[in-house]
C-alpha cells in the first residue's frame, strides 16, 4: 500500500508533498537531511496522509 502525505515545516514555513510506501520511514529520511529540498530543515511534521 502506499501513501500520499503532506509535510509542513514551521521553520521554512513551507510544505512537502510526497508519496511512500512507509510515511513513517519516508519522514525519517526527510528529517535526517537526504532530501535535496527538505535538507533545509528539520522540523517536518506530517500534516496529512491518504493511503492508497
Amino acid at each position: 500500500m502506499y501513501s500520499v502525505y503532506i509535510l509542513f515545516s514551521g521553520e521554512l514555513k513551507r510544505y512537502y508533498t510526497g508519496q511512500a510506501a512507509s510515511v513513517d520511514r519516508r519522514l525519517n529520511q526527510h528529517q535526517s537531511g537526504s532530501g535535496k529540498y527538505t535538507s533545509r530543515a528539520g522540523d517536518w511534521q506530517i500534516v496529512f496522509t491518504c493511503d492508497f
